[in-house]
This record gives structure tokens, sequence and C-alpha cells, in this order.
């Protein structure tokens, strides 16, 4: 059996926390922070057990990747979800999204991402969640006209 893979990724932004969480924590992605792996995202239901659909872009695969809310904390600014479907060979695959506050113009979203792969190396597969955890930041401060 494969180890489990577990990515932390904590990101720091200039604005309010509630700003950020208006943002990460649209489960829809009505923002569009998947920009440059998806080319479009479909959501059904609302809340815990909501599914969200995300076309992967050509660019950097096939297919789509289909994920479950798992658990949700609007007053925490916390959202879970679970991996239904994708091509990526993992298995077991939970991902958090945790917007914190640092003061009253400063947060810091912490991403976490846990699976476990069932083919190729860890490293590669650890290389490209950290390349997509990357592309969100980017993103991130784009639509926060941060960059």
């Amino acid at each position: 059996m494969y180890q489990y893979n577990y990515i932390k990724a904590e990101h720091n932004f200039a604005v309010s926390a509630d700003k950020a969480w208006r943002i990460i924590g649209s489960f829809a992605d009505e923002y569009n922070l998947g920009q440059g792996f998806a080319t479009m995202v479909e959501t059904q239901g609302e809340g815990l057990g909501a599914i969200r659909t995300y076309q992967i872009d050509p660019a950097v695969g096939n297919g789509i990747i289909r994920e479950c809310q798992t658990a949700r904390d609007e007053n925490g600014m916390y959202y879970a979800y679970g991996l239904i479907e994708a091509p990526m060979p993992w298995i077991n695959y939970h991902g958090s999204a945790h917007v914190i506050a640092l003061s009253a113009d400063t947060c810091q979203v912490i991403w976490t991402n846990r699976y476990q792969p069932t083919e190729g190396s860890a490293e590669e597969h650890l290389q490209r969640s950290h390349l997509t955890l990357d592309m969100i930041e980017r993103n991130m401060n784009k639509i926060l006209g941060l960059d």
C-alpha cells in the first residue's frame, strides 16, 4: 500500500479575512481561482454534500475532477472536501481551505491536501500538488489586485 502524501501550503494576503473568505469560501469557484487549471466549473447543491466539477484545462491535462464538500464552518472560515473522481492516480484524497485573520487587514489561507498515490513517485505527485496550490495563490493575488 502506498503511503499518504500530505501537503500544507500557507499563503498570507494583505486583505481582511472576510474579503479573502468571500473568494476562498466560494465552493462554486465563482471568482475563478482555478483559472489556468480548469476551463469550467459546475456545482450541484450548496453546503455539505455540494458537488463541484472542474473541466481540466487541456494545456495541463484531460478529464474532469469531481469533489464533494464534506465540512463547512462559515464562522470559522473553513471547508473540507473529498475527491469523487479524477484522472490522477490517487485514492483517499481529502482537502481543506481555512482563512485565518492575522490583523484587521491581513490574513492567512491554509490549504491542505492528503491522498495516497497509486502509481508514480511520491515526489512527482507532491510537485504537481504544489504547482496547483501556487497557481491558486497567484490567482488569488490577481483577483484581489495584489499582483
